[in-house]
């Protein structure tokens, strides 16, 4: 019994014991730093799609922006815990953008925005979770959002819209 009492208070200690959903992308060991300029792109997130990293020192509203927003800003407010959807479609995609609008003004601390780096039509975003692809699965936005603040620096920030 003391073996197991032991087992599992260190497993506690460990950090995120959560299980990943399936479909999901985990990333660990984030630097959560500020840059000292927003306007170099390169010098933020670092992964593909961003899911943390250095950023900028200010944050956007959780909205839905129509204009492609600064991924140095975005991977602040994955920072606070707030999810990201992006979408990157050159040549149109209303279907996607609407569906992707819905579920933001659905949910709270949510901000949507066009990303022409994005390497996938749609991804999903919190701290160190993401999901890609190229429709909107809505059952892969739930299992992103489920980890919205389990890995955040700054979990549970509220978000402006």
């Amino acid at each position: 019994m003391r073996r197991l009492l032991v087992l599992m208070f260190c497993a506690a200690c460990t950090g995120n014991t959560a299980p990943v959903p399936d479909g999901v992308t985990h990333v660990t060991g984030l630097a959560n730093n500020h840059v000292t300029s927003c306007t170099d792109q390169a010098a933020c997130g670092g992964n593909e799609p961003p899911v943390g990293g250095p950023h900028c020192g200010s944050w956007l509203p959780c909205r839905v922006h129509t204009t492609a927003q600064s991924r140095c800003q975005y991977v602040h407010n994955l920072e606070h815990g707030h999810m990201v959807l992006a979408y990157n479609c050159p040549s149109g995609c209303d279907d996607v953008q609407a569906a992707l609008a819905g579920y933001q003004q659905s949910h709270t601390r949510v901000l949507l925005t066009p990303d022409p780096r994005l390497s996938s039509k749609v991804a999903a975003m919190v701290w160190g979770y993401s999901w890609a692809g190229d429709t909107v699965d809505v059952a892969k936005l739930d299992a992103v959002r489920s980890m919205q603040d389990v890995d955040a620096p700054e979990a549970g920030l509220g978000c402006a819209p």
